[in-house]
């Protein structure tokens, strides 16, 4: 019996997949060439001031605690030849706590970015301290598709990417993104796909008379969406 190929999901988007990542709004930016013929769909994390103060109270800490181990420590060695316990511990925890920034930083602020063009779809995802890179032909993506992803009554519509690509694989891209947004990019990267030329509206188009757009909303607010979500069925499913 043969596994199914793990599904590519995107770390980039409003919904926090993995821990150690801190509350951030993601924004995407589509660039279609001139000619029609290929799109640039450029998604990222942008750290919103909680997330900058917390990092920033981090970096203070860990000056903090730097400090007092290297004193400890030269100080017990100058005098005894021997190591300073406290400041061993405090050493320890300094590197641990300057591990654990590291990640945070590289799961907050990360990119992806997608190209489609010269007949061949390209998809990188970079953070801090990497990037990878999968490349598809044209005729190996289908079943490209808006699926929502946040249908509750009053609260924001949202959706995410579908395609599956080479040997099957599962792509979810932009996930959380307001529906609006999603069916925009699904229509762009479907003609071109096609060979065809998109049809270019604004991304925020709406009838007159309409409310301001609202912002999509961070990891928080969605979390507590998804819980809403699951609320309202199991309320249906008892009665």
């Amino acid at each position: 019996m043969t596994d199914a190929p793990s599904p590519i999901l995107d770390y980039a988007s409003p919904r926090p997949r993995r821990r150690l990542r801190l509350p951030a709004r993601s924004v995407i930016d589509v660039r279609v060439d001139h000619d029609g013929r290929g799109v640039t769909i450029v998604e990222k994390l942008a750290g919103i001031p909680e997330a900058i103060a917390g990092m920033m109270f981090a970096l203070f800490v860990l000056l903090v605690v730097g400090a007092v181990a290297y004193t400890s420590l030269r100080a017990e060695w100058m005098k005894h030849h021997d190591v300073h316990p406290l400041g061993a511990v405090l050493a320890i925890f300094w590197l641990a706590e300057l591990l654990l920034l590291g990640i945070v930083i590289d799961r907050t602020w990360r990119r992806t970015t997608l190209d489609a063009r010269d007949g061949r779809v390209i998809l990188r995802f970079k953070g801090l301290f990497g990037s990878r890179e999968h490349r598809w032909p044209f005729e190996e993506v289908a079943d490209l598709d808006s699926v929502a992803t946040q249908e509750a009554v009053g609260v924001y519509a949202l959706a995410e990417l579908r395609f599956r690509a080479t040997d099957d694989v599962p792509v979810h891209l932009f996930t959380d993104h307001r529906a609006d947004e999603i069916a925009r990019i699904q229509s762009i990267l479907s003609r071109i796909l096609a060979g065809e030329t998109p049809t270019l509206t604004p991304p925020d188009s709406q009838t007159a008379g309409s409310a301001t757009p609202v912002e999509p909303p961070d990891g928080t607010t969605v979390s507590r969406l998804v819980d809403v979500r699951k609320s309202l069925r199991e309320r249906e499913t008892r009665r």
